[in-house]
């Protein structure tokens, strides 16, 4: 395997690369990043570190839109890269470059927050996955409510969008949680489409309706935080959690507002997205490369 030096970052904005890009000698490998920038900046820091540390030469390349994720890759794979680490949350547009870069012969990571499993599981081929178990991200939380609240109590949850898998799998995480303490009731479950204004309505309504509301769960940090809002408003001690460990969040909880949120180690994950296409690239997996997909550790912060 090629072990030059590190590439400064090459960012390809839109359908193509950048003009830098073409200029410098191509990398061993190329990374999409098409995510939120708190994620992309986590991945892209745990990426170049291990590229540094194992002499691998990496390009970092960002789609204007979903369409344009699909065009980078198939140009990606036109130029001639071994192995690809994408990052998306775009269901079709990651599984239709899943399948371009199968039937080219090329391996692929896809990592950070959770990519499409039915996608990856789809394409199969020389596939590997690094995501985090979102089904354990709503059970940390249950876990939490089941600890302070021995005696039961009611709890409201607010749903993010519908065709939402990652939310999905959260809520059913903790309702599987909660099944082991029969006396915490879930008086509403509601769909706040992940925005701000609708939780912060939803949550004034419940602590209007349900006097002795004892918390709101909300299946991502954005909601989280309109019901932080609304609780505050109200002065009460309503505790209210969080599941993506974002950034203003985290500022929250040590702000004693949200009572805690879930975070994932990005940075450990684009490390490892790194090494395994390094080490794949350089024949040290041996009987070990075999496609599969591994779960980021999530930690409940709550304080």
């Amino acid at each position: 395997m090629n072990t030059k030096r590190l590439l400064a970052l090459g960012l390809a904005i839109g359908l193509g690369l950048s003009g830098g890009a073409l200029a410098q000698e191509r990398a061993d490998i190329a990374v999409v990043l098409d995510v939120r920038k708190e994620v992309a900046d986590a991945l892209r820091d745990g990426l170049e570190a291990q590229a540094a540390e194992q002499g691998t030469t990496v390009d970092f390349f960002a789609p204007r839109t979903d369409v344009a994720l699909q065009a980078l890759v198939e140009d990606l794979l036109a130029k001639g890269y071994a192995a690809l680490a994408l990052a998306s949350q775009d269901e079709d547009a990651l599984g239709a470059s899943l399948e371009k870069a199968k039937a080219a012969g090329v391996p692929v990571c896809v990592v950070g927050e959770q990519p499409q499993l039915a996608a990856l599981k789809a394409a199969q081929g020389a596939l590997w996955g690094i995501t985090t178990d979102e089904a354990e991200v709503g059970r940390l939380i249950g876990e939490d409510l089941v600890r302070r609240l021995p005696k039961g109590g009611q709890i409201v949850i607010l749903e993010g969008c519908a065709d939402d898998a990652c939310c999905r799998d959260r809520i059913l995480g903790l309702r599987s949680a909660l099944s082991a303490q029969s006396r915490i009731e879930v008086v509403e479950s509601s769909n706040a489409d992940g925005k701000r204004i609708r939780a912060f309505d939803f949550a004034t309504n419940y602590i209007i309706e349900y006097v002795n509301l004892r918390a709101i769960v909300c299946a991502s940090d954005e909601m989280a935080l309109g019901a932080q809002d609304a609780v505050d408003n109200n002065e009460l001690g309503t505790w209210v959690y969080g599941t993506e460990g974002s950034r203003e969040a985290r500022i929250s909880v040590r702000a004693k507002g949200l009572t805690a949120t879930v975070a994932r180690d990005y940075e450990q994950a684009g490390r490892r997205a790194l090494e395994l296409l390094a080490n794949l690239l350089a024949g040290k997996l041996g009987e070990s490369a075999v496609p599969r997909i591994e779960f980021l550790a999530a930690k409940l912060i709550d304080e």
